[in-house]
């Protein structure tokens, strides 16, 4: 007869515990997406300049491009670069 009571208070301890899990998830994850957004939001808004985004001939790389698309090419995620990724496939 413990046993049995046991279960069922387990079992419920259980079911309520995940439905808490799934309410405070889904407010976490609509945190996750409004606070990102609404900054990228507010930095556009503050500082944006279309400009940036033109061709313009007073931009130049102090080093050229070349270093620049080393620099691209080189970088990685962990120890494998680009460059290597590409000769693999």
């Amino acid at each position: 007869m413990l046993s049995a009571a046991l279960v069922i208070i387990y079992f419920m301890l259980n079911y309520w515990g995940v439905k808490l899990f799934s309410r405070a998830n889904s407010v976490i994850t609509v945190f996750k997406f409004v606070i990102p957004g609404a900054t990228i939001l507010g930095l556009m808004l503050t500082g944006f300049h279309h400009e940036n985004f033109g061709e313009s001939s007073t931009f130049a790389p102090p080093y050229g491009w070349s270093a620049v698309l080393t620099a691209v090419a080189t970088s990685g995620i962990g120890s494998r670069s680009t460059v290597s990724r590409a000769q693999s496939t």
